[in-house]
């Protein structure tokens, strides 16, 4: 990310912590790449019919779920533990009405990916918001 770019948000580039400047550097800098490949229908496999919504995104640390979703965040405590280490999880909805999470799992230095099909959410106007619309 360029330091002018870095003013636009901050004084300056020593402002704003490392890991906000990584997460704006990736952002910014390989935006490009955010239209090159559509993530189809994990449940069906259509990407090109089937437009697919992110409809919550989150973290998954020390018994806590921290949810950003579409109507707004969403802090659960007190969840058993899943395991060892953290995880990241992210919840599609396509339009072909299948819903699924892609979860990913950091142990000891790695991590493990996977996902998990959810209930479908019916018809389009009963879903929960989606994260892309401002």
């Amino acid at each position: 990310m360029t330091e002018s770019m870095i003013r636009k948000y901050t004084k300056s580039s020593s402002d704003i912590p490392r890991i906000q400047k990584l997460a704006f550097t990736a952002l910014a800098e390989r935006a490009e790449f955010c239209t090159e490949e559509a993530i189809p229908c994990a449940v069906c496999g259509t990407a090109n019919e089937c437009y697919v919504h992110i409809i919550a995104s989150g973290v998954h640390q020390n018994g806590t779920l921290r949810l950003i979703a579409g109507d707004g965040e969403h802090v659960v405590k007190g969840l058993p533990s899943l395991g060892r280490g953290s995880a990241v999880i992210t919840i599609y909805q396509g339009e072909c009405v299948h819903c699924w999470a892609e979860i990913r799992r950091f142990h000891k230095g790695q991590v493990f990916r996977g996902e998990v099909r959810l209930p479908d959410l019916g018809e389009f106007d009963t879903w929960p918001a989606t994260l892309w619309r401002d």
